[in-house]
């Protein structure tokens, strides 16, 4: 039997797809946050409460914002972070 859906790649990129097994799905009943977010907007713009230009807008900065994330330096000291300007926090001078 056939699942159809949309599904949620780890980046936050979402593809439509029929899965072979409708016993792999599962229930997910806990907060979407990070790139998961975009599930949020695909769906506002599924029902209509958003037009195409807003979740297009929206699906951009979820993902961008992830992307980031990612690519900060983590193999630096936090005080080195923060002189590089990467991080919050005081500087002296």
């Amino acid at each position: 039997m056939c699942a159809g859906g949309y599904f949620l790649n780890k980046d936050g990129s979402i593809y439509r797809e029929c899965m072979s097994n409708y016993m792999d799905l599962e229930f997910y009943d806990k907060e979407l946050t990070g790139a998961q977010r975009t599930l949020i907007a695909f769906s506002s713009f599924l029902k209509g409460e958003i037009d195409p230009a807003l979740f297009a807008r929206a699906y951009h900065q979820i993902i961008t914002a992830g992307y980031a994330a990612d690519s900060m330096p983590r193999d630096y000291l936090k005080s080195g972070l923060i002189l590089a300007g990467l991080e919050e926090g005081k500087t002296e001078f």
